[in-house]
Parts: C-alpha cells; sequence; structure tokens
C-alpha cells in the first residue's frame, strides 16, 4: 500500500513543474526548489526528533526505547498530511 499511494503522490507532484510552466529556466528553477526544500525538510524532521523526541530515559540512550519511535512515526505521519495538504491545496484544484 505504501508503493501505491507514494507513486500516486509522487508522479503528479514532480510533472507538476511541467504542467505549472512552458519555460525551461521556470520549470528547472521549480524542480530546483522542489528538491531542495525535500533535502532540507528530510534532515530537518529527523534531526529535530533525534533533539526532542528521542531524550535518554532512565539511563538508556533514547534511539533504543520503542516508544519514541511510536511518538516518531506519529510526527512523521502529520508532517507528511501536512506537506500533503499544502501541495495539493497550492494546485488551486
Amino acid at each position: 500500500m505504501l508503493r501505491t499511494f507514494l507513486t500516486a503522490f509522487t508522479v503528479p507532484f514532480l510533472a507538476l513543474g511541467a504542467e505549472m510552466s512552458t519555460d525551461y529556466y521556470d520549470r528547472s528553477r521549480l524542480a530546483s526548489s522542489r528538491t531542495n526544500i525535500g533535502w532540507f525538510v528530510g534532515i530537518l524532521v529527523p534531526t529535530l526528533c533525534l533533539a526532542f523526541l528521542f531524550q535518554d530515559q532512565d539511563g538508556l540512550d533514547g534511539r533504543f526505547v520503542l516508544e519514541h519511535y511510536q511518538s516518531y512515526d506519529l510526527v512523521s505521519a502529520i508532517t507528511v498530511l501536512i506537506a500533503s495538504a499544502i501541495c495539493i491545496g497550492s494546485t488551486g484544484i
């Protein structure tokens, strides 16, 4: 199911730049922005979660506490839903 939903979102998302502009320079800027923002957020979310969610617990490294991963899953899911809603809402559909 994950791969199906990723395909259903990613293919139109990647093709959107070509639909938004016919100018090569504009399409390149859109693709560059999309890639840069994706990398930035892809590094920022795990870093913030490592700093705030994976706190040491009872002398044990926070990365080895199962409950922290459940919180990380929830934060990641909410982040993806918000980002998807922003992308979908921004297209004017």
